[in-house]
């Protein structure tokens, strides 16, 4: 049992929300939790944060907390969100069992100017019209009347833009469980009901920050796929982006 000073780097477990296992004594905190510096006790509370989920071998226990991304994540510019999804991870909540997966590939489409948008020219129908909501909603429909696709609603509302979800690496599992638009909306169990589904305050779906930094030469853009109808123009517009994936 050893003794922490609340002026070690200017604060306090007690004030950083880890005071489970902890006693106080006068100014100082006694902790029976490991240092590698110094077994049997913690001198720098940096040691806490740099653990993941429980420390079944101390005196303390937490959980790491991860970012749940916000509204104004998704409300920026369509290519800046299509890009910095790379790396985040989603997590589907199904009971007691969580499926979580990382973003390696996205789509960007940005109607209604583009020909390749569901929107395109401003069309509104009872599928598309959730592209129209403000960031951060699912926009989920079926092409070939069997594959699912998951889409993310981007930029401003009454912008018809939208993010689509192309592949996930799950750690663990083969690339082929999750390497296409259908593939993964399978693995992560979605269909019809989750379509406008708000991805910042649902309970059974949800995108988090878990600290992942994408260096801009991780990231690779290509023509998107399947989009030769739109034109010259559009079908080339490197709006597909991929995260490289060591495997």
């Amino acid at each position: 049992m050893a003794l922490f000073s609340n002026s070690c780097l200017g604060t306090s477990l007690e004030r950083m929300g880890f005071m489970e296992g902890s006693q106080k004594r006068g100014k100082e905190v006694v902790y029976s939790s490991p240092c590698p510096q110094h077994p049997g006790y913690f001198r720098n509370p940096l040691h806490l944060l740099l653990q993941q989920g429980e420390n079944s071998h101390s005196g303390v226990s937490f959980a790491m907390r991860y970012k749940k991304l916000p509204r104004t994540f998704y409300t920026r510019p369509t290519l800046k969100v299509a890009k910095e999804l790379l790396g985040k991870y989603i997590v589907r909540k199904i009971g007691k069992k969580k499926l979580i997966g990382k973003i390696i590939e996205t789509e960007a489409y940005i109607g209604p100017q583009d020909r390749a948008s569901h929107a395109f020219g401003g069309k509104v129908t009872l599928r598309n019209r959730v592209a129209y909501f403000f960031g951060g909603r699912i926009y989920i429909y079926l092409v070939y009347g069997i594959h699912w696709q998951l889409n993310i609603s981007s930029s401003r509302e009454k912008k018809p833009e939208c993010v689509l979800i192309r592949a996930l690496d799950v750690p663990g599992e083969s690339k082929e469980i999750t390497s296409g638009p259908g593939k993964l909306c399978r693995y992560l169990k979605l269909d019809k009901s989750f379509y406008g589904e708000d991805l910042t305050s649902s309970k059974r779906i949800w995108l988090e920050n878990r600290g992942e930094k994408i260096k801009p030469s991780q990231i690779m853009a290509t023509r998107r796929i399947g989009i030769d109808y739109a034109g010259t123009y559009w079908s080339r517009r490197k709006w597909r982006f991929l995260l490289k994936v060591a495997r």
